[in-house]
This record gives C-alpha cells, structure tokens and sequence, in this order.
C-alpha cells in the first residue's frame, strides 16, 4: 500500500508542479520562480486520509488546521503579508495543534505554558525552515528525510501512511526541480513543515 502511495503522489505532485509553474508564469506575466507549492502537501495528506479513513488514526482536524493555516500564509508567497499577520498565524496555529492533538490532562498553567510554547516553536521553525527554500531542494531533502523515517521507523500505519505521502511528495517535487529554480516551496511550505513537525513532537 505504502508504495502505491508514494508512486500515485510521486506522480500527481509532479503533474500538479507543472500546472503551478504553468499558472504561476501566466498570471505573474514575469520571470521569477513560482512559489508556495508547498500548499499542497497538506492536501495530499488529507487526501490519503479520507482514502484510508479506517485505518486512519490521526485526526482530520490537526491536518485541517495545518491545511486551513498555510492557505492564509500561501498569500506570502503570492502577494506578500506583514510580518506580524505571518507571526499571529504561526503562533495561533500552534496553539491550535497543541489544543486539538494532546490528549494528555494537563493543570490550567501547564496548559497555558505547553501551548504558548508550541506557538514559539512553530515561529521560530517557521523561520529557521525558510533560510533553506530554494531550487537547490534543501526542503525537499528535509521533506524526504522526515518521510522515510515515518515510513521505516513509524509504529502506526497512520504515520506510515502519512510519511508515504512525504516521499511520494519530494520526489515529484525533486524531478520537477532537476532544473535549477523551477520550483520552490516558499515561505509557506516552510511554514506547513514547521507545523507538521511540531505536530510530530505533540503526537510522538
């Protein structure tokens, strides 16, 4: 199962990519690098899970909040947003991951403490992430490594399932990128990674 996801990912990321540049390259009416392709990953996650929903064992409202949040930070990419609404999206959705994904009885101050924290984490993973986007495929390196481990190392098919999806995902990405600055990420694909890792240490 895990290979069929990865070759059908492998293969529509690929197809979606060209379509991206394709759109991109028309409305901007420029030559600069499309950017923000990462806006689909969460897609493709949700995608696998409703396909698998028996066997699913991560809630659809974490990938929903993941998803919901880095449609309003893909308008960086597209027509740029003031630091402080990409800030307030990057806090806010920690918080919202760590509040819908902890199933953990915590005391009002730990929970006060632990989701402020996770707010923090993801703005500062956020920017970290984003000093390494660029043709040169350090993300999708990133995405590809997280992938395999969740495949090779994971307990759950869930995560299995979901790193399935990350490989499936860089290497359609990878082939498009055989072209230096073909495609990137952008800033929120960097943005979706910092979620997906911080839900990776709220679940694991």
């Amino acid at each position: 199962m895990n290979e069929v996801i990865i070759v059908i990912t492998a293969i529509t990321v690929y197809l979606c990519g060209k379509a991206y540049i394709y759109c991109w390259n028309r409305e901007k009416k420029m030559i600069t690098t499309p950017s923000g392709f990462g806006i689909l990953l969460p897609l493709f996650l949700i995608t696998i899970s409703r396909i698998n929903v028996p066997y699913w064992e991560i809630s659809t409202v974490d990938i929903l909040i993941i998803f919901i949040s880095s449609l309003i930070y893909w308008f960086d990419d597209l027509v740029g947003l003031p630091p402080w609404t990409r800030v307030f999206v990057a806090f806010f959705s920690g918080i919202l991951l760590f509040l819908t994904s902890s199933d953990m009885f915590f005391t009002p101050f730990e929970l006060l403490v632990l989701s402020v924290g996770c707010g923090i984490f993801v703005i500062a993973l956020t920017n970290i992430i984003n000093f390494y986007d660029g043709a040169d495929l350090n993300l999708g390196t990133i995405v590809f490594l997280a992938g395999t481990i969740l495949l090779f190392f994971s307990k759950t098919s869930a995560f299995e399932y979901m790193g399935a999806v990350m490989v499936g995902f860089s290497l359609g990405f990878g082939w498009i990128n055989r072209i230096p600055f073909s495609l990137y990420l952008g800033d929120s694909g960097a943005f979706i990674l910092a979620l997906i890792f911080t839900f990776f240490g709220i679940n694991l």
